[in-house]
């Protein structure tokens, strides 16, 4: 079985495959019910960055500020 991630970017009603050169765009859902994603961000340019491994669930991906927000769908 293939493992993948995908990705319905905002204003879209399908999901696609996560191309990591791409992205994830805020605003985007994803779903990771069939594959791990691991999420990188950095509050501001030449800041530390932090990273997490996300699987099992879809969420959404917002930001408020500096800080980035996912929440399960």
């Amino acid at each position: 079985m293939k493992v993948t991630v995908l990705v319905r970017p905002k204003g879209s009603t399908s999901f696609v495959p996560l191309d990591a050169d791409t992205g994830i765009p805020l605003g985007s859902t994803v779903d990771t019910t069939h594959g791990t994603v691991e999420l990188t961000s950095q509050q501001k340019s030449g800041g530390a960055s932090q990273t997490a491994k996300f699987f099992d669930g879809i969420f959404l991906v917002t930001q408020q500020g500096p800080v980035i927000n996912l929440k399960l769908t």
